[in-house]
């Protein structure tokens, strides 16, 4: 079965959701893991979504990592104007 391209959005959603929810999880976190654990179930229950879109989630986790290693590595948020 061939993958929808939105079908590998979802899953990167569901994965970023999942990783800020753990990354996070002792402020926002545990709201956010929820939401997207309940993502997860229901990309999983569902035939159209349970194929190999599901890597999709690797990019949603490895984004928020890259992320996370960016405000670690410059001190702030990337703030898109070119200058630090």
């Amino acid at each position: 079965m061939n993958a929808q391209p939105w079908a590998y959005a979802y899953w990167a959603v569901a994965g970023a959701l999942v990783a800020i929810g753990v990354a996070g999880l002792l402020t926002i976190g545990l709201p956010l893991l929820i939401i997207g654990l309940a993502l997860v179930g229901v990309g999983v229950s569902k035939p159209s979504l349970r194929n190999r879109s599901l890597l999709g989630g690797l990019l949603g986790i490895a984004l928020i990592a890259v992320f996370v290693t960016w405000v670690s590595m410059t001190g702030s948020a990337p703030s898109g104007s070119g200058g630090s």
